[in-house]
């Protein structure tokens, strides 16, 4: 049988995608599309492609690159704990380090805002599951993250971006929607405890 994907003829969609195609030809795949923008600024959106549908990108000039929309997994302490240099033994607590006039962002589950309130932190939210302000945290994850992180800076501004569901599973296309998200509040620190597999090497291949 010939390959579904056997009239692509540009090198613009990545071999594990059309692996991936090859072997099913008849369902969705999640991809992420980088597209020459105006001015030079490349743009990224989230498609579902088929077969059928994969050639039209990869014939269009526009379309710089075609990659899959790959999952990405939760970093958790409990897999690391033994590895892991607490802040305070390397630097003593200072009175006078709050985090103010920092912007801290941080892509997660979401977070208990509760917490937030009850430490008076100042903070705006953003769900790009759903394009929403609901970053109500189900999973638990961003919580567990964000806590530490308000109580060595509590005078910090945050940015708390929701980009895993409830059951803590998400996407590279969700990822890098929140790093944008961040970018446009002006965060200049980000908190990203995901990933979304092993590499040898620089990892530059990847969105996310």
């Amino acid at each position: 049988n010939a390959s579904p994907t056997k009239n692509i003829s540009s090198g613009k969609i990545s071999s594990s995608l059309v692996a991936k195609i090859d072997s099913h030809p008849g369902e969705q795949q999640r991809v992420i599309v980088k597209y020459k923008g105006n001015g030079g600024v490349m743009a990224y959106s989230s498609l579902k492609v088929n077969s059928s549908s994969i050639a039209s990108l990869s014939d269009n000039s526009s379309v710089v690159s075609v990659q899959e929309d790959a999952p990405v997994q939760l970093f958790s302490y409990a897999g690391y704990a033994s590895n892991v240099t607490r802040i305070n033994d390397v630097i003593p607590p200072a009175g006078n380090l709050t985090g103010e006039g920092s912007t801290v962002c941080v892509l997660d589950t979401g977070v208990n805002t509760q917490m937030l309130v009850e430490y008076n932190i100042s903070y705006v939210g953003y769900n790009v599951l759903d394009n929403s302000s609901n970053i109500t945290d189900v999973y638990g994850h961003g919580t567990e993250v964000a806590f530490p992180l308000i109580s060595i800076a509590p005078k910090a501004r945050y940015v708390f971006v929701k980009v895993i569901n409830d059951s803590g599973v998400g996407y590279q296309s969700d990822v890098l929607a929140g790093l944008q998200y961040c970018q446009s509040q002006g965060a200049n620190i980000v908190s990203l405890s995901i990933g979304s597999g092993g590499y040898n090497g620089y990892c530059n291949d990847d969105l996310v």
